[in-house]
């Protein structure tokens, strides 16, 4: 027996609350391997060094009498572009005997603040990308919501039904799945009073699929996968929210979706 739209539109949101779980496995591999990651004044690795200024005696023993060829220490990761950096902070600080524990940790700071930067999941769209309507359209807002519930049980339903037993390429095709679904619902009308939200729901959408495919990738970048990890586990926890949201938007313009509409997703929201 077909399930009816309620019970589709259930699972649904019982799946957004637990997003991207066929690939936890693989990022709970990369939460056990963040090392060397810049925390509150800290450097973390798999080796004894546990705090800045050991990391800092350590680079310099290393580097004491030695001639430093630049284009072969020419960072090539984040996590190597991160402590080159913060080590040059560190020597300039040095040869000024401003060595204190402030002036550590703002450097940390610095060097943190930076590759966060550097790591930001970037926006695929704007909200000129958007096709939007006045709320008072009543008719079109209940064809936007219908659309999306469509749109969002197809992608949902794709996901079942990848092929691919290699790791890499089961994330890749799950990652191509919800740049898709992204592409798909940027191509909708939007009623205009949530067209905020429909274009963060669409960018994070976009956002996970690099992610995904970040994570699941043999960088050897802790440092990044760190930062990518983190925005990765925010929008797990943002998406649900803003359905929540978009749930609410239908709920207070009156706007009614039976058992049988493909909107009645929103009605169990």
């Amino acid at each position: 027996m077909k399930p009816s739209k309620k019970v589709t539109g259930i699972i649904i949101i019982i799946f957004a609350l637990t997003s991207a779980f066929i690939v936890s496995d693989k990022l709970k591999e990369s939460e056990k391997n963040e090392e060397n990651t810049i925390i509150e004044g800290e450097i973390e690795s798999a080796n004894p060094v546990k705090s800045i200024e050991e990391y800092m005696i350590n680079k310099i023993t290393e580097e004491k009498g030695e001639t430093v060829d630049t284009k072969d220490t020419k960072p090539q990761t984040l996590t190597d572009f991160s402590l080159s950096n913060l080590f040059g902070n560190y020597l300039s600080l040095k040869s000024s005997s401003s060595v204190t524990q402030e002036n550590i940790d703002q450097i940390t700071k610095n060097a943190s603040d930076q590759a966060k930067k550097l790591a930001q999941l970037p926006n695929r769209y704007s909200m000129i990308d958007l096709n939007t309507f006045p709320d008072y359209q009543k008719e079109k807002a209940k064809k936007y919501g219908d659309e999306f519930a469509l749109i969002t049980e197809k992608y949902f339903k794709q996901r079942f039904f990848i092929e691919e037993t290699d790791n890499e390429k089961y994330v890749q095709a799950y990652s191509d799945i919800q740049l898709k679904y992204s592409e798909e619902l940027s191509k909708i009308e939007v009623p205009r009073s949530i067209s905020d939200d429909h274009l963060d729901y669409i960018n994070n959408l976009s956002k996970v699929s690099i992610a995904l495919v970040t994570l699941a990738s043999e960088n050897n970048d802790p440092i990044l996968n760190k930062l990518i990890l983190n925005q990765y586990n925010e929008i797990r926890l943002m998406q649900p929210q803003i359905m929540i949201s978009i749930s609410d938007y239908f709920i207070n313009n009156d706007i009614i979706f039976s058992d049988e509409d493909p909107g009645a997703m929103w009605n169990n929201i």
